[in-house]
């Protein structure tokens, strides 16, 4: 898969500004459950998906997302140095890993790396949604 825009959604007009994501994750049944789940908020926007390190560089360069999902275990090298290479393109980008249970020290690595959250998978459709509008400011 490479790298794909998301197009925008009918019904967002109201909403001032459109908090814009892009979503890291190489399995298609987790970018799509992450897509749907942050279609149910009118005040943010799917901007682009990416399945690997390499795809995630070159969109949030383009894009210069407000968030973006970045999946632990990505086809094209470690989430660590690609976290560490998003961070120096788009520092002001919140990175939010998405991981495993029962592995706190990726965790611990995570925000050690510059991550400005950890989110468990299982984790993804109760918190999501608060989590991004949370780091972006946003009234719940």
């Amino acid at each position: 898969m490479s790298a794909v825009r998301c197009a925008g959604r009918p019904g967002t007009e109201a909403v001032d500004r459109l908090i814009n994501v892009v979503i890291v994750e190489d399995y298609a049944p987790f970018h799509a459950l992450y897509k749907q789940v942050l279609a149910e908020h009118p005040a943010i926007r799917c901007a682009g998906v990416a399945a690997t390190g390499q795809e995630a560089l070159r969109l949030a360069e383009e894009l210069r997302p407000d968030v973006l999902l970045l999946d632990i275990s990505l086809p094209d090298g470690h989430w660590m140095g690609t976290m560490r290479l998003l961070k120096a393109v788009c520092p002001t980008t919140q990175i939010v890993v998405l991981g495993e249970e029962g592995r706190e020290d990726y965790r611990v690595a995570a925000k050690a790396s510059g991550a400005s959250a950890y989110l468990r998978k299982q984790h993804t459709i109760e918190y999501l949604v608060p989590l991004i509008l949370d780091l972006t400011g946003q009234p719940n």
